[in-house]
């Protein structure tokens, strides 16, 4: 065999080799980013799915304070409007943390942030006010507007929805 012949052969065998070394790397790469965007899909689902459960637990809260409407509510039922409200705050503590903040690029960071946070009608402000009168639901003594209730939940309800719509986009 010529010298060229086996210097072309080497040749070839070292691009050979580059070859499968970058065909590796690349799909390591690639593997790594399918991985880290299933981690952050798997991050968007968890505060839906928070967000979503939020809306659950206000109509639940809201059908206890509707249920004290008619009958004064039972001790059982009283424990469970509680542990009720508990989650409900748990998982807005959780949503108003800054790495859930983070999720959302600048366009949409603003918006949900007046939507958690303004003094008048944000998330946090509602609930303020919302768990304010079902105080007084607890309270047997005390009288409770069921209108202003209803409203302060209708209001709320429709802030979780939009909650919920700017998580999903």
């Amino acid at each position: 065999m010529s010298q060229n012949y086996k210097h072309l052969l080497q040749k070839l065998k070292k691009l050979h080799w580059l070859f499968l070394l970058i065909a590796f790397i690349y799909t390591l790469v690639g593997q790594m980013y399918i991985f880290v965007l299933m981690d952050k899909q798997d991050e968007y689902a968890y505060y839906l799915n928070l967000a979503g459960r939020q809306r659950m637990l206000s109509q639940q809260i809201q059908s206890y304070a509707l249920q004290s409407s008619f009958q004064t509510l039972a001790q059982a039922d009283l424990q469970a409007l509680s542990e009720v409200q508990t989650a409900f705050d748990a998982a807005l503590n959780i949503l108003i943390q800054p790495n859930s903040f983070n999720l959302f690029d600048r366009h949409y960071a603003p918006i949900v942030e007046k939507l958690y946070f303004d003094s008048r009608s944000g998330i946090s402000a509602l609930v303020h006010r919302y768990f304010s009168l079902l105080e007084k639901v607890k309270n047997a003594e005390s009288k409770v507007d069921f209108l202003q209730l209803k409203q302060v939940h209708s209001e709320l309800l429709t802030n979780l929805e939009l909650a919920v719509s700017l998580i999903e986009q």
